[in-house]
């Protein structure tokens, strides 16, 4: 704590704002330090020991110091991990004034937080709108009186927008929330409050509605950013994710609607991202479990990678039914939670950052893998996903030519699968990346082929080599087959081959399935009817047996062709 409680540091805050002042709390030496402002307008020592707070809690009016005080103690019990509060304080003239402090949990790697800090904004005097938007700002949610009536509060969040920021920079980032704000504007009611709440995030007030009404309002708002039009004639798609809470409800304090309408927009961002979500205790709950898994995870990347592992899925030929190639899926296990799947943590690692750490991670394990095998065993595929959010990394791909090179990789037999349900916002700027590494030998896949928001779109704007059909859609082919489900793979596959795309079906779990996409023509297959996915020394015994080495007994649950050998399955 000694960097963040550096004195220099506090007075370059200081001078960055007349209004909002700074302060950082060491849990380990039990010390808090106070930015000058602070210690001049509420009339604080500098720095005081933690158990001093009580000062600090002595000026908090006493209307609002037992709502302040559990707000403290539910951050730093782990509860929450940031957290936004307003009450009133008094000041060194013995005036009570509003405040708002926002504060964040601070870990250094070790399983317990570190610091906690956060900034403390005067809101004597608020101005009433944001002056980028032209909306009502914040303070409107606290001047609205929800013990009078009922309806929905509503907090709506753009999802990854970051990611524009990314792409097109930070001023044309402005420009896209003056849009999406005028666009809400536009189609809201006259009764509906539309709030500027902070950075991609906006609230909307709606009186007299019910969960119905909330439902439908979103949808209509999905409409309006599906195709967001810039006034340079740019067309922006944007993913909004929304959570919800119904008033009077447990509570009618706006710091308390504020704290569930953040509960519920972070579960449903990281749970079902472009979508709309109801707070409730169980949403609580599960956010509870979401703050752990965050942090385990930020201590297992912090900690050389522990408890990531990568596990293989082959690829088997459907001509030869040999296997020519595997997909490494991350598979990881935290100190206490050890039952996260992929679909639960990969979601975490990207709302923080720490994908692009772990992403290039699997990287370098998955190509240190096919080294190996490549010299045991013969030129083999070997396939990852990468996320959105990485390819949108300038650097990433000279990272992964610099790996492959490296480990000597033979490049067109690496293969980089993109999601296809992800919603990709910036194909322009993702072909580029995708041709720079084609032009290198890599081969690109479109994963989850069909899923995705606009599936044609992307097979024709993106650069790819090889189509891989959602497993949704192959498991609909199971004994007499879904009419829906087989025209559909059946188009899939005759458009990617004339194309000349590559075609590999997912989800092949019984013999029908097999025997029918087989007759359709893709390539290659993965799925259980195979094999799940296994460990490395697991998928190093099927090629051992695959290419006539022996191999050994295969782990307990792992099977080929559900106990069938290759040759016992007839190749027409």
């Amino acid at each position: 704590m000694e960097q963040g409680l550096n004195l220099t540091l506090m007075k370059a805050f200081d001078a960055l704002s007349d209004d909002t002042y700074f302060f950082a709390a060491d849990l380990k030496g039990h010390l808090i330090k106070w930015s000058r402002g602070v210690v001049d307008y509420f009339g604080l020592d500098e720095t005081i020991a933690l158990h001093g707070i009580e000062e600090w809690n002595e000026k908090i009016s006493p209307e609002d110091r037992q709502y302040a005080i559990e707000a403290r103690e539910k951050m730093l019990s782990g509860k929450v991990d940031r957290q936004h509060v307003q009450y009133r304080v008094k000041n060194k003239w013995g005036e009570y004034t509003r405040i708002e402090v926002f504060t964040v949990l601070v870990e250094d790697g070790s399983d317990e937080p570190s610091a906690y800090c956060g900034a403390i904004t005067l809101l004597e005097d608020p101005s009433q709108y944001d002056t980028l938007t032209g909306l009502p700002d914040r303070h409107e949610l606290y001047r609205f009186d929800f013990s009078k009536g009922s309806g929905l509060v509503v907090l709506l969040g753009i999802d990854d927008f970051r990611n524009i920021v990314s792409a097109y920079g930070y001023s044309y980032g402005d420009e896209v929330l003056r849009t999406f704000a005028k666009a809400l504007a536009s189609g809201a009611d006259e009764d509906q409050k539309i709030i500027r709440f902070t950075g991609d995030e906006f609230i909307m007030i709606l009186p007299d509605r019910g969960r119905d009404d909330a439902l439908r309002i979103f949808g209509e708002v999905c409409s309006l950013t599906n195709k967001l039009h810039m006034e340079d004639g740019r067309i922006i798609r944007l993913s909004v994710s929304a959570g919800a809470v119904s008033y009077p409800g447990r509570s009618i304090s706006p710091d308390a609607i504020l704290t569930d309408l953040e509960l519920a927009l972070r579960f449903v961002k990281s749970a079902d991202k472009g979508n709309i979500s109801f707070y409730s205790d169980e949403i609580e709950r599960r956010q509870s479990r979401l703050a752990v898994i965050r942090r385990e995870l930020r201590h297992d990347v912090d900690h050389g990678f522990r408890g990531f592992k990568l596990f293989f899925q082959p690829w088997v030929d459907m001509d030869t039914l040999r296997v020519t190639g595997c997909e490494a899926l991350l598979r990881w296990e935290g100190e206490s939670i050890r039952d996260a799947g992929p679909g639960e943590f990969i979601p975490v690692l990207e709302d923080t950052g720490d994908i692009m750490e772990v992403g290039l991670w699997v990287v370098r394990e998955a190509l240190r893998c096919q080294r190996r095998w490549l010299d045991l065993y013969g030129p083999l595929t070997v396939s990852f996903n990468v996320s959105y959010i990485q390819f949108l990394d300038p650097c990433f791909a000279d990272k992964v030519i610099s790996v492959a090179r490296k480990l000597g990789i033979d490049e067109k037999n690496v293969v980089m699968e993109l999601t296809e349900s992800c919603n990709v916002r910036t194909p322009e700027f993702l072909a580029q990346t995708f041709e720079k590494l084609r032009d290198q030998g890599f081969k690109i896949a479109l994963d989850d082929f069909g899923t995705g928001y606009s599936s044609l779109e992307l097979f024709r704007k993106l650069p790819s080599d090889v189509i891989k059909i959602d497993h949704n859609f192959v498991r609909g082919l199971s004994a007499a087959g879904d009419p829906v489900d087989v025209s559909i793979v059946d188009a899939i596959i005759m458009l990617s081959k004339r194309l000349d795309k590559k075609v590999v079906a997912e989800g092949v779990e019984d013999k029908n399935v097999f025997t029918t996409v087989r007759k359709m023509g893709v390539d290659c297959f993965q799925g259980y009817y195979y094999s799940r996915p296994v460990s490395s020394d697991d998928f190093e015994k099927m090629l051992q047996m695959d290419r006539g080495f022996g191999g050994g007994e295969l782990a307990e649950g792992v099977t080929a062709f559900s106990g069938e050998s290759p040759s016992k399955v007839p190749v027409s």
